[in-house]
């Protein structure tokens, strides 16, 4: 399976920021994974926009998995196969995270209020089904773009 690790990054991304990621990508050992840094300058491309051409750059390699990361990820306590369980039971899947001191497990969705956010409540099983993954740490089989397409950018 070859991966592609789609780092999107803005003018405001420190130069360290994404190096610290790249090295924590290169330690997972994935001999079969491409990393492309994808930069919008000066918010003239929308997250979006930046994803599809990522994952655009990665179709030329034959990737079969994208693994879409915002450059504030720090992952060196992962490895390869922590990265890829979840693709034994899903197609579009993403991890735990932690911001400001509080872990956020899942995305959740509020029908009353047309709204969503992260939940912090504990899950009792290690893979979930949830309704949407935070986009700042996602994988995606190539399965899932070939039938639905790239990311609407509207």
């Amino acid at each position: 399976m070859r991966i592609a690790f789609i780092i999107i990054r803005t003018e405001r991304t420190s130069k360290k920021m994404v190096a610290d990621l790249v090295q924590d990508l290169k330690a997972l050992k994935r001999k079969n994974g491409s990393i492309y840094i994808i930069t919008n300058i000066y918010g003239k491309q929308g997250y979006a926009e930046g994803v599809n051409n990522g994952i655009r750059e990665a179709q030329k390699d034959h990737c079969d998995l994208y693994v879409i990361l915002n450059p504030d990820i720090r992952i060196k306590n992962m490895n390869g196969g922590d990265l890829l369980a979840p693709g034994a039971t899903f197609d579009i899947w993403g991890y735990a995270m932690k911001q400001d001191g509080v872990t956020y497990y899942k995305g959740v969705l509020d029908a009353w209020r047309l709204s969503a956010g992260l939940s912090s409540a504990q899950p009792q099983d290690r893979y979930i089904d949830a309704p949407f993954v935070s986009g700042s740490f996602m994988c995606i089989k190539k399965e899932v773009i070939d039938k639905i397409g790239f990311w609407d950018e509207g």
